[in-house]
């Protein structure tokens, strides 16, 4: 019979900072795509 060890559960999350807009909760480093207008106050 095979024993696997049982290994911590593993999360990952990808970011990809080239966004249409900035969005005003965003905490991260992301930069709007050229010729996007920055979001109205």
């Amino acid at each position: 019979m095979f024993q696997f060890t049982r290994l911590p559960p593993l999360s990952l999350y990808l970011h990809f900072p080239w966004c249409l807009r900035k969005c005003p909760y965003c905490d991260f480093n992301s930069h709007a795509l050229k010729g996007a207008l920055p979001e109205q106050a």
